[in-house]
């Protein structure tokens, strides 16, 4: 099993020191060298909540519970060996109201508790006992919910720089069909089931990305 140790320090570092959205286009400016402010506008992160409880029911398939807004969707994931339920949910817009320093945060995380109370009961009261985790991951979001491909430029026009971002919640069942649209883009593919024309539903230019 891969242990992404760099990808988790950097969500470290985000939970520990991020309080607003300037500080995440910053930090993006910093070290990955973006400066196209539709780019850095577009992604937005947000915060979502986690923890994990005892699965007092041997639960083997994960699911989702839909809620209404501001809980959203409710992730419940069974840990490798069975013995926990990963519970993710309730969105938060770090942006200029700097929510990881207000009561705002508090409460919806309380909020999401009273939730996740009402559909699994017996296994937050089997938690009651024990120590839990209770931490924060930053998820890029778009205004659409769809990723972003951008083309940034470059000095050598021949080579091709693509940006992908915005993966909102999915990431990792998304990265397989966006590595598949960008080899077809940097390989200039013309085959009958190449992905290039979905690109064109990504860009950043597109009219569902709003930025005032």
């Amino acid at each position: 099993m891969f242990k992404f140790n760099w990808l988790l320090s950097i969500i470290q570092w985000c939970c520990d020191y991020l309080t607003s959205c300037e500080a995440l286009t910053r930090y993006a400016k910093l070290v990955i060298g973006i400066t196209d402010h539709n780019v850095l506008l577009a992604v937005q992160g947000v915060l979502e909540y986690w923890t994990k409880l005892p699965n007092v029911h041997s639960i083997k398939n994960g699911f989702k519970i839909a809620e209404k807004e501001p809980i959203d969707v409710i992730n419940v994931t069974p840990s490798h060996d069975e013995q926990h339920l990963y519970i993710t949910g309730a969105f938060a817009f770090c942006g200029h109201r700097v929510i990881v320093q207000s009561p705002y945060l508090t409460q919806l995380i309380e909020l999401l508790n009273s939730t996740i109370h009402s559909y699994l009961p017996d296994e937050i009261e089997a938690s009651e006992s024990e120590i839990l985790p209770k931490r924060f991951c930053i998820r890029p979001m778009t205004p659409d919910g769809m990723p972003i491909i951008a083309q940034l430029p470059t000095e050598n026009k021949k080579q091709q720089v693509y940006f992908v971002a915005g993966t909102n919640a999915g990431g990792f069942i998304e990265s397989s069909v966006l590595a598949a649209i960008l080899l077809d883009l940097i390989e200039g593919s013309t085959s009958d089931t190449n992905l290039c024309h979905v690109y064109r539903s990504l860009r950043l230019d597109r009219n569902t990305l709003l930025f005032n």
